[in-house]
């Protein structure tokens, strides 16, 4: 998440958005996937410009964490944190 320059986006679930590339059928897990797509960068100022943009987060170092934060999918609107900032999730219409 540390190269992450433009806000993360949420993908539709399409039946056909994943697709097995040697045959072209549904990947078997796609029920059970949600993907997102991020624009990452390898300049660091880009990379620092999208993260002095970002809300810093009310979650604490050193907190109790959540016991597995996989069965989210992004619910909280939140994709995590990432160096004390709120990395927020959107949503495709």
């Amino acid at each position: 998440m540390e190269i992450i320059s433009d806000f993360p986006v949420r993908l539709p679930r399409h039946r056909d958005i994943l697709t097995l590339p040697h045959n072209g059928q549904v990947h078997p897990l796609s029920k059970r996937l949600d993907l997102v797509a991020a624009v990452v960068s390898g300049r660091p100022s880009v990379v620092e410009d999208f993260h002095q943009r970002l809300q810093p987060s009310s979650w604490l170092h050193g907190e109790e964490e959540l016991s597995n934060s996989m069965i989210l999918h992004g619910g909280s609107g939140c994709l995590g944190v990432c160096a004390g900032k709120l990395l927020p999730l959107t949503h495709l219409k």
